[in-house]
């Protein structure tokens, strides 16, 4: 699951629920705004959910557009680009 700007975060829980996510990558470019989440949701059981075995969890902060591309690209060669790609 790639998901651009988190907000204030209250949609995670959501996700969590809806779907089976092994490997998000959640990009927030605003640093005050994922600043902001912190102090909305909790993130210790989200970061504990994807310390699973065969999960992985990718947060993207405060970088542009450039530093956005070269973290992703990282981050899906890590996890292996059929881990990245899913038709439902």
């Amino acid at each position: 699951m790639f998901m651009l700007g988190v907000g204030l975060g209250y949609q995670l829980g959501l996700f969590l629920e809806a779907r089976h996510i092994r490997h998000p990558c959640l990009i927030e470019p605003e640093i005050d705004v994922f600043q902001a989440s912190c102090h909305t949701i909790g993130w210790q059981p989200i970061v504990e959910h994807f310390s699973k075995p065969d999960h992985s969890f990718e947060l993207i902060v405060g970088k542009n557009v450039d530093g956005c591309h070269r973290d992703l690209g990282t981050y899906i060669n890590d996890i292996g680009v059929h881990n990245a790609i899913r038709c439902l």
